[in-house]
């Protein structure tokens, strides 16, 4: 009989590397998701972190501690997220043969797990659900993450900019109050916008490292990129499952070893102090 296995979380910073690190997950025969968004994370999962976030007034762009919430508040939200990955929408994660069979995540029986970089800031409440859960957090230089987002950035301003105003989108900011309709964020305007955002990130994860170091691996981006081997080594042995070494062999030649520290090749403008605030 096989043994009911604990999901992987994979947590950091946007930008920094967990859409690669899930796909390689996901080809070494850890399921991800069915239905998935562009950046590869599961729509399901991504969209009890965006609701977890607005309940304390924060967001992936204007991160807020779930600290705040009384104890009371957490045990009303952990019922109502246990709700919802013990119903039927659960199919959005496990696929639509789902709708009709329904799938217990809290016995899933395979080896499974979701990215998302809200994940950082959301772990406490999904460790209260899956208490043996095992995380990969994954870091990349500070600088490489803010020019990446900016970049990203100023791609969804084009895309807002010249989005058609029908009538749905006249009207979907009063249906969804959770949403401001935009794709880009009303927050990071310039590249220590999105330092100081990296730093909230940051002072996230060493406040996760200092809770759940038993159960938290730390990576570097760069580590995977020019370690590549090594570094999936570590993480495999870490999460017990086999490695695949002739996948591992691709894999290795498939990335780009110039991504990392690409800032060097830049000029960039920044606020020095805040990046030196920055532990990495």
């Amino acid at each position: 009989m096989k043994k009911i296995k604990n999901p992987i979380i994979i947590t950091g910073m946007h930008r920094s590397g967990t859409s690669m690190l899930s796909r390689i997950l996901e080809r070494q025969g850890i399921f991800m998701g069915s239905q998935k968004e562009i950046n590869n994370e599961s729509i399901f999962f991504l969209k009890i972190n965006t609701w977890l976030m607005s309940s304390i007034n924060s967001s992936w762009d204007n991160p807020k501690s779930f600290d705040c919430l009384s104890h009371k508040q957490k045990k009303i939200i952990l019922k109502k997220i246990k709700d919802i990955l013990s119903s039927r929408l659960n199919f959005l994660y496990a696929g639509f043969f789902h709708i009709f069979v329904k799938k217990n995540l809290f016995k899933n029986k395979i080896h499974w797990g979701w990215k998302d970089p809200r994940n950082t800031f959301t772990l406490d409440l999904w460790l209260k659900l899956f208490p043996n859960a095992k995380i990969i957090n994954i870091m990349r230089h500070p600088l490489d993450v803010s020019q990446s987002l900016l970049v990203r950035q100023n791609k969804l301003l084009d895309i807002d900019t010249n989005e058609k105003n029908n009538l749905k989108a006249k009207f979907f900011c009063l249906l969804n109050s959770s949403s401001s309709r935009l794709k880009s964020s009303t927050i990071l305007k310039n590249i220590d916008d999105c330092i100081d955002l990296y730093k909230k990130y940051n002072d996230q994860v060493e406040q996760n490292l200092n809770s759940y170091n038993k159960q938290l691996i730390n990576i570097k981006y760069e580590d995977l990129l020019i370690d590549t081997q090594n570094t999936l080594a570590l993480i495999f042995k870490f999460i017990d499952i086999p490695v695949d070494k002739s996948k591992i062999a691709i894999i290795e030649e498939e990335l780009d070893k110039n991504r990392a520290f690409a800032y060097k090749n830049i000029r960039l403008s920044y606020d020095k102090d805040t990046l030196e605030s920055i532990n990495y």
